[in-house]
């Protein structure tokens, strides 16, 4: 059998950028995980589709991806992550409608990997997850830089305190800030 073709985006299997996927992480530096949620949003459902939205689009740039080189960043007119072994985890498996145990299900995944020393990516999912995935870092100092149109820091949403507009205030309330 032929492997012409096989990076051709529209070929096998959507993981994330065509990288293999494997629950390994032994000699793994870098693990995306999909974090499919959407039951922390107040307006706007469907990001939990999102994880296999972004492996989707990713198929195009796979091939690009050359393991002794790296991926070419056309800005800085060099290759990127050269060496660096990148898998695709599959997918956090959640609950539906059970938003706490999903958030201690997400810290165990992250913690998970994290115990193999291996770089977690998520692909969310509504910001919800942002908490989870941070308190998975619990004894590691972290410098947190968000890009959003909001702080995320409400204390609660009409009594809500598990939602997409409140992860950085947990976060802050969890880890004494």
């Amino acid at each position: 059998m032929s492997n012409v073709g096989d990076e051709l985006p529209f070929v096998g299997i959507p993981t994330f950028c065509k990288f293999p996927y494997t629950r390994k992480l032994d000699g793994v530096d870098v693990a995306i995980i999909g974090v499919p949620i959407d039951q922390g949003t107040t307006n706007r459902p469907g990001t939990r589709y999102g994880p296999r939205a972004i492996r989707e689009a990713s198929q195009i740039y796979g091939p690009f991806f050359i393991a002794e080189q790296g991926i070419y960043d056309v800005e800085l007119g060099r290759y990127k992550l050269a060496g660096t072994k990148i898998i695709d985890y599959g997918d956090v498996i959640v609950a539906p409608t059970l938003s706490e145990l999903n958030l201690d299900i997400i810290t165990v995944y992250i913690q998970e990997i994290l115990s193999k020393n291996v770089f977690p990516v998520t692909l969310g999912g509504d910001h919800s997850i942002t908490f989870p995935v941070i308190r998975a870092f619990k004894d590691t100092s972290l410098k947190i830089v968000q890009f959003d149109s909001h702080l995320d820091f409400m204390d609660d949403v009409a009594g809500i305190r598990i939602s997409h507009a409140n992860p950085f205030k947990r976060v802050h309330n969890s880890r004494k800030i």
